[in-house]
């Protein structure tokens, strides 16, 4: 009864918050003339990915650093085929150049240096504060563009308001405590359901954890495309897969050194491939026709769907 009690109370708080922070979100980006698209790729990619920060800080701390990396990985591959396709199937997404330019690029380039990084068998700390430099020049260089953006408008934005400002952040921060509380309790629940099904520490990482750590991103993308904000549906997405590398992995390496298992039958070795095969996907996808439609939705649920069955089947 407890259990279903969770599941059910955060499903609503995800809801609920994820409809409150692409308000807020959105109402700032237009009040400050910031694109949407760069307040996806940050604030609201950072705030979904707070989740998966917490799990893996808690876990590394006690040693299931399988889960840990689990988490990271599975969670990259949730929100590229899980989120974006369940976004897209709501409505189909136009993209943002700026994200065929650079962020999807840059996402594969992140997947691919992360094998280089493991190839020795172990995440260190010095791989780990590698991960943390890149994120913080990404971060600086996203700071600089939207910099750039504002100063090019050719009318320039009327100033706002402190009080409107700061009533929609308030929204926001609103809406990202309830996404995060949400998860909390959505993941306890379930992961007392797995507990009683006896699944390993890697598959509850790769699957419970990962899609439970990614609801904020789902909520959040989903109630964008319902708004017709595709911004922000897939700049969450791929802001959460950048900001789980580069921060939540550079970050709980740097706290705890990781052991990492490729070739063997409980290794990532088959998981980074599929995170990386779907970040290399999606360049050809957003390239085509500068959207993702429905049918590339449904592929990427089916896609998403053999992946978890094949996990399970071979824990």
């Amino acid at each position: 009864m407890i259990v279903a009690v969770e599941l059910i109370a955060g499903l609503l708080l995800i809801t609920a918050g994820g409809e409150a922070l692409v308000r807020g979100a959105g109402r700032v980006a237009k009040l400050l003339g910031v694109p949407a698209v760069m307040v996806a790729l940050t604030l609201v990619a950072f705030g979904t990915s707070c989740p998966e920060l917490a799990v893996n800080v808690t876990a590394s701390m006690r040693d299931a650093t399988d889960l840990a990396l689990g988490n990271i990985i599975g969670s990259n591959i949730a929100n590229l085929l899980l989120v974006l396709g369940l976004a897209s199937v709501v409505r189909p997404l136009a993209v943002h150049l700026d994200l065929i330019k650079r962020e999807s690029p840059f996402l594969l380039s992140l997947h691919l240096l992360l094998v280089v990084l493991i190839l020795d068998g172990r995440l260190d700390r010095w791989d780990g504060l590698i991960l943390v430099v890149v994120g913080l020049f990404y971060l600086g260089f996203l700071i600089r563009a939207a910099r750039r953006a504002k100063l090019a408008e050719e009318e320039p934005t009327p100033p706002a308001k402190k009080g409107a400002i700061g009533l929609q952040a308030g929204l926001a921060i609103a809406g990202m405590a309830m996404l995060l509380l949400g998860a909390h309790w959505f993941v306890a629940g379930a992961l007392e359901l797995v507990g009683i099904l006896g699944l390993s520490e890697r598959v509850v990482g790769l699957t419970v954890a990962a899609i439970g750590t990614s609801l904020p991103e789902i909520g959040a993308s989903v109630v964008a495309s319902l708004r017709r904000h595709a911004d922000l549906a897939i700049g969450n997405a791929i802001g959460s897969c950048i900001f789980n590398l580069v921060f939540v992995l550079g970050l709980t390496t740097a706290i705890r050194p990781m052991p990492v298992a490729l070739a063997t039958a409980d290794g990532v070795g088959i998981d980074l491939a599929v995170a990386t095969a779907a970040s290399a996907l999606l360049i050809p996808i957003l390239w085509t026709s500068r959207r993702i439609v429905r049918f590339e939705g449904i592929a990427m649920l089916t896609g998403y769907g053999v992946y978890v069955a094949y996990l399970v089947l071979n824990r």
